[in-house]
C-alpha cells in the first residue's frame, strides 16, 4: 500500500496533537503533596530509603508506602521512571539533584 506523503505529514501531525492534548490530560491528573515531592527529591538526590528515613525522620514504612503511592500516580514501576516522569511533569527540577 503507497500513501501519499501529505496524508502520512496530516496523521502525523495528529497524532502529535493527540499525544500533546493526552499528556496535558496526565500532568492534569497528577497530584504530588508535599511530602512525597520531598521523597522523590530525595530519591533523585541519589539516597536510598533508609537515608530518606534518617533525614527525613520517618519510618521506613512510610517511606516505602508513599514511594508506592509516587509510582502509582506517576504510572512507573522504578525509582529512574519516577525520577524521570516527574521532572518530566515538572515536580522536581535539575536543582534537586544536588
Amino acid at each position: 500500500m503507497v500513501i501519499p506523503v501529505s496524508l502520512l505529514r496530516q496523521l502525523r501531525r495528529n497524532d502529535a496533537l493527540v499525544n500533546a492534548s493526552e499528556h496535558e490530560e496526565s500532568v492534569k491528573g497528577i497530584s504530588i503533596d508535599e511530602k512525597e515531592q520531598t521523597i522523590l527529591q530525595e530519591v533523585a538526590r541519589g539516597k536510598c530509603n533508609r537515608e530518606i528515613v534518617d533525614i527525613l525522620l520517618m519510618s521506613q514504612r512510610t517511606v516505602e508506602y508513599n514511594l508506592t503511592r509516587i509510582f502509582g500516580k506517576l504510572k512507573v514501576r522504578s525509582r529512574s521512571e519516577a525520577i524521570f516522569e516527574a521532572k518530566r511533569f515538572g515536580v522536581i527540577s535539575n536543582e534537586d539533584f544536588r
